[in-house]
């Protein structure tokens, strides 16, 4: 999909105008090319991608107003244009109406919430997403049960890192790396990392840095 030519790219989307999973996926390889798109340089072509990316997921979430991926899509595109508010609003959206897998909007609004401090509002939005786990549950297989609820895990886990409660963070953390089988390296390497943090903030020091030695060993 990524070899794909730009050209290639439009003859699909002017083929399949009225089909949202073509429109989806356009959009979605749009975003993956401004992604890999770095340097001050090449700051106008990054725009563009980002631009003709937002255009073919609205189309395709006009289409298809209840396609979660498209609203995950569309925050992510205001998030790179530096619109967190943009992106938490569009993700707030897509949980009146998507069917299916609305926990992954979640994530996004409770990290988001995090980030910018707001943690009152990450603290509805938390318990707001424990609902939609469960709710997901019903149209997830065991493994994606159990991602679902490490995720959320570490959303919990890094409320409590921010709003100062380590101890809380500490155990999450702990209880995430107990039990992630699925965790690949990046995952486990950020989830150790956090852990050396929270052994830091409460003076454990040793501990501090057998976390933060596990994280390098395993990325």
């Amino acid at each position: 999909k990524y070899g794909l030519s730009e050209d290639d790219l439009e003859r699909a989307v002017e083929l399949g105008s009225q089909d949202p999973k073509v429109l989806l996926v356009a959009g979605k390889l749009y975003l993956e090319r401004a992604k890999r798109v770095t340097g001050i340089s090449n700051k106008l072509i990054r725009q563009q991608y980002l631009k003709r990316s937002l255009e073919l997921l609205e189309s395709s979430r006009r289409l298809r107003p209840s396609e979660t991926q498209a609203y995950l899509n569309i925050g992510d595109i205001y998030m790179s244009l530096g619109e967190p508010d943009k992106a938490i609003e569009t993700w707030v959206d897509g949980k009146r109406v998507s069917t299916s897998r609305v926990s992954e909007l979640d994530f996004k609004i409770t990290n988001s919430l995090v980030d910018l401090g707001r943690l009152d509002r990450a603290k509805e939005a938390l318990l707001d997403m424990d609902q939609s786990i469960r709710a997901d549950f019903a149209y997830l297989n065991r493994y994606e049960q159990s991602v679902f609820t490490r995720v959320g895990k570490e959303c919990w886990a890094r409320f409590h890192l921010a709003a100062g409660d380590f101890q809380t963070a500490t155990k999450t953390l702990q209880d995430i790396l107990a039990s992630g089988k699925e965790l690949d390296t990046v995952n486990q390497a950020a989830a150790y990392a956090a852990l050396g943090n929270c052994f830091r903030m409460i003076g454990q020091n040793d501990r501090a840095a057998s976390a933060y030695e596990q994280a390098v060993l395993v990325s």
